[in-house]
């Protein structure tokens, strides 16, 4: 009977033992969604044409990621940041910290990707990718708080100054179709003053993006490329 009784003690203690490494501090980490692939599952909310008025219910119903799809990841390598075609600094706009917006090209047709990031002489680039033809619109400016739009939740970034990039005629994704990215936090890995980038999901036509940075608001300055279309953001490290 004592061996018994010994017996069952050694197996509680290798239990609690067992149960005690599964602890908090051993949950496993969240991978990053940089350069990811993204399946939808299930159905999306399709946003109305300019012959439809979605009533307020629907208005109030429509989002992506976090209400009317489930997505899956899988971890990448992120790819380069370097756009292509973007001429000479002379060409570019100049760098400033007021708020800086452009109209796009009208057509919704503009998925967001991807974020990708590049650290270059003199500025931090961020990059984000689009699938489609349509050009996105943007609104760029600093900001005290990162709040979702729809849910008017505030969300944690990293950086100790807040640039919000507003991306206006983007697209839901269609249902079953994959694609790299989505909506997340991207965490550049070696850069000098951009600390985190976070994707929220598509609203109403408008996807919002929060570029946390280092210890002050920079100067920065937006713009657009095409063939793949992509916007760009380059804070300023001087």
């Amino acid at each position: 009977m004592t061996t018994s009784r010994g017996i069952a003690g050694a197996a509680a203690l290798v239990l609690a033992l067992g149960l005690g490494a599964c602890g908090a501090d051993d949950e496993p980490e969240v991978a990053e969604p940089t350069g990811s692939t993204v399946t939808v599952t299930e159905t999306v909310t399709e946003e109305p044409t300019e012959s439809e008025s979605p009533t307020e219910d629907e208005t109030t119903e429509e989002s992506t990621t976090d209400a009317t799809e489930t997505v899956t990841a899988t971890t990448q390598e992120p790819g380069t940041a370097e756009p292509t075609e973007t001429g000479e600094d002379g060409d570019l706009p100049a760098y400033g910290t007021e708020p800086v917006e452009e109209t796009g090209s009208g057509d919704p047709d503009a998925l967001p990707t991807t974020v990708r990031f590049g650290e270059h002489d003199g500025y931090d680039r961020v990059v984000f990718d689009f699938e489609g033809s349509g050009v996105p619109g943007y609104r760029a400016e600093y900001v005290d708080e990162a709040v979702q739009d729809g849910s008017g939740l505030v969300v944690e970034v990293d950086g100790d100054a807040i640039l919000r990039v507003r991306m206006d005629g983007v697209r839901y994704p269609e249902q079953g179709e994959t694609y790299d990215g989505g909506p997340g936090v991207y965490d550049p890995g070696a850069s000098e003053v951009v600390e985190q980038v976070r994707l929220e999901g598509t609203f109403e036509g408008v996807a919002l993006a929060f570029i946390g940075i280092d210890d002050e608001e920079r100067g920065f300055r937006v713009f657009t490329l095409t063939d793949p279309v992509r916007l760009v953001v380059d804070v300023a490290t001087e």
